[in-house]
């Protein structure tokens, strides 16, 4: 065996680890979640790096040929992949404006149509072409098939590195998944959490929601029945939109944080304090940034970051979301309206029909039955 077939097996053998390694963190070889299909698109690199390194060796005539269509293959993929991670933020985007999901699906779907329609009329697979012309490839038999290689890892690799949504994901799966420990540790010793929490689920299913929030079940208990908020709903709340994590910051970088997502200008109306002087009760992108930087100087240790900005703190904020919550309720004469208006500044025509409202209602209902078990 030549020292490129050597080299292909090798790849080879290393694409069947991550295949591995996919089934066991995600349980499922094909991806269930973003970072699932990030190993996806490793496992696919380094196989197909791993066959061609391997036919060098036998099939050195048909070398640039290859190459060629490999470099169109990973450039195809990698366009796509990125139509693909557009319609996905766009999907995202429209939930945080509590689209209804008749008008998310019909967004995504004309999104969806076009990137189809691009792959069916051949414009996507010129792009690439004309990509490899602009490259060229040398006379060389060898190195036409490394240099494809090479641009058709480097475009993969560049739709998750210049991609808004892939940062996010990749952002949240290193933050908030493989360090969630280290912050559970932190706010597990906190004497606000009702018992030991008993957290086995990702954050983003709704067993993992409840989990999380049920650290702090006594607290929000307290601020049901004293405000006389309906049973669930605060702690539905709470899942919606931090998933119990009293450290959160809005994924969006819009200034929100903890445990209910409090714009500072709100947070202040609610006598809250709050790190840095924004007042804002919409988007703060640059404020957001100020308490990125703030949780990554404590390492999102929760005893310090409460006490600088009261949005972290479990009990105070918990009580001003009740307020805030109340006060909406006492506006609009209507918990959904008001469930609405906490999202969106103002309630939705028809309240019951937004996914926000829809998806507290259902963890409230969860969180109910839940903690009767």
């Amino acid at each position: 065996m030549n020292r490129f077939k050597f080299f292909g097996g090798i790849l080879i053998g290393l694409s069947l680890g991550f295949m591995y390694s996919n089934f066991r963190i995600t349980g499922a070889i094909i991806g269930v979640n973003n970072y699932a299909i990030f190993l996806n698109l490793l496992t696919l690199n380094f196989f197909l790096a791993g066959v061609l390194f391997f036919m060098i060796g036998g099939l050195e005539n048909k070398v640039k040929r290859i190459g060629e269509k490999a470099f169109l293959i990973g450039s195809n993929a990698s366009i796509n992949l990125i139509g693909i991670d557009k319609i996905v933020e766009l999907q995202n985007y429209l939930d945080s404006l509590d689209f209804s999901d008749t008008t998310k699906a019909t967004a995504t779907a004309t999104a969806g149509a076009g990137l189809y329609f691009l792959n069916k009329s051949g414009a996507i697979n010129k792009i690439s072409k004309k990509a490899s012309q602009i490259l060229g490839m040398p006379k060389n038999k060898v190195m036409p098939y490394i240099k494809a290689l090479i641009v058709s890892g480097a475009l993969t690799y560049g739709a998750f590195q210049m991609t808004d949504n892939i940062k996010e994901m990749r952002k949240d799966f290193y933050q908030k998944e493989i360090s969630q420990d280290k912050k559970n540790s932190l706010i597990d010793n906190h004497s606000e959490i009702k018992e030991e929490p008993k957290i086995s689920s990702p954050h983003y299913t709704i067993r993992g929601k409840f989990e999380r929030t049920y650290r702090w079940d006594k607290i929000l208990d307290e601020k049901e029945e004293k405000y006389g908020i309906p049973k669930g709903l605060l702690k539905g709340l709470a899942m919606r939109e931090s998933y119990g994590d009293p450290l959160k910051l809005n994924e969006r970088g819009d200034g929100g944080v903890g445990l209910f997502q409090f714009q500072p200008g709100t947070a202040k109306h609610y006598n809250l304090s709050i790190y840095g002087d924004s007042g804002q009760t919409g988007k703060d992108k640059e404020h957001g940034e100020e308490m990125k930087a703030l949780v990554s100087k404590y390492n999102y240790n929760y005893a310090v970051l409460s006490q600088i900005d009261e949005r972290f703190n479990v009990e105070k904020s918990s009580d001003a979301a009740a307020r805030f919550l109340v006060d909406l309720y006492k506006r609009y004469k209507d918990w959904d309206k008001a469930l609405s208006a906490y999202n969106r500044g103002t309630p939705a025509k028809n309240p019951q029909s937004t996914n926000h409202v829809k998806k507290v209602l259902e963890y409230k209902d969860y969180y109910n039955k839940m903690d009767k078990n």
